[in-house]
């Protein structure tokens, strides 16, 4: 008989090695000045590398740029989600190759060495 606890409680999906799986990013240190609400709940379909079933941890193949964050590739079933295909008939622009910036460092760099001219309107500049 199923306690009232047990109703409630959300099913992992099997996976298996080579699946593809979308990554959640709950728990991904980012850079500061990163604002978390406007990352993706889901980054990229990454592909299982090795999987255990006793502690539903799964290996993932993560890309150099997550793994130079220092980010491990090991990750528990709930914070991974089975990558569905897009239909390209009905999404036919939708680039899924575009990779999230996660926080690298711009590489320029901008100096102001003085400011021109300004113009207020009432309070605001």
């Amino acid at each position: 008989m199923p306690t009232n606890t047990d109703l409630h409680k959300v099913k992992v999906q099997p996976l298996s090695t080579g699946n593809q799986v979308y990554l959640a990013t709950a728990n991904l240190s980012m850079l500061k000045g990163r604002a978390r609400k406007l990352i993706p709940q889901y980054i990229d379909p990454y592909q299982i590398l090795e999987g255990n079933s006793s502690n539903s941890t799964y290996l993932l193949d993560l890309l150099e740029d997550l793994r130079k964050c220092r980010i491990h590739p090991h990750f528990h079933a709930n914070l991974l989600r089975h990558h569905k295909a897009n239909n390209t008939a009905l999404f036919p622009h939708q680039d899924t190759a575009v990779i999230y910036d996660l926080g690298k460092p711009d590489e320029q760099e901008w100096y102001v060495d003085e400011i021109v001219t300004h113009l207020w309107e009432g309070r605001k500049i």
